[in-house]
């Protein structure tokens, strides 16, 4: 092979090949980036022995981790990492508490929009659903709101054991 036809075909292969190369690695790490949500979860009612959701069940399509061995942190957080191309199915599982919806926004931000909503301004849940589809790369925080579920219960009864004079009452109390 003489050397003109040597440096061309290394031409031809640097003006053809590097820039396949390049670009088969941009779309490589393109489609294999992750990104990532951060959970918090708020509870109605905080402050009374209910308030927290203990344990909750979390079904997603990304993985999750959490802060709950984070004994700095002031309220538990699950972060979901998933591929930024795919939608990521968020559920969670509890007893003893009623989903509100889903608040487009961290933990904090939700507790100024709570005491900043008034009756003509509620807070806005962009879902009320429990199961929430959606993109990791377009919500990097996001709050699930439940309440405590209750229940009132009402009593009758013929003799009077505090000697009070009443036989009956309702209660409300936690389920």
């Amino acid at each position: 092979m003489s050397n003109k036809l040597a440096k061309v075909l290394l031409i031809c292969a640097l003006v053809v090949c590097i820039p396949l190369f390049v670009a088969g690695t941009v779309l490589a790490v393109y489609f294999s980036m992750n990104a990532s949500t951060n959970v918090a979860i708020y509870v109605n009612n905080v402050g009374s022995q209910y308030g927290d959701l203990k344990n909750p069940v979390i079904k997603s399509s990304g993985r999750v981790t959490n802060n709950l061995d984070d004994e700095d942190a002031k309220y538990d957080v699950y972060t979901i990492t998933n591929s930024h191309l795919k939608t990521t199915n968020i559920e969670f599982q509890t007893d003893g508490y009623n989903f509100v919806g889903w608040f487009n926004g961290d933990y904090d931000a939700y507790v100024k929009a709570l005491a900043d909503a008034t009756a003509e301004t509620p807070v806005e849940y962009f879902s009320t659903e429990n199961m929430l589809s959606v993109k990791t790369a377009d919500y990097q925080n996001l709050t699930a709101v439940f309440e405590v579920k209750t229940f009132t219960v009402s009593y009758n009864y013929d003799s009077d054991p505090d000697n009070d004079g009443s036989g009956e009452g309702t209660t409300t109390v936690p389920e």
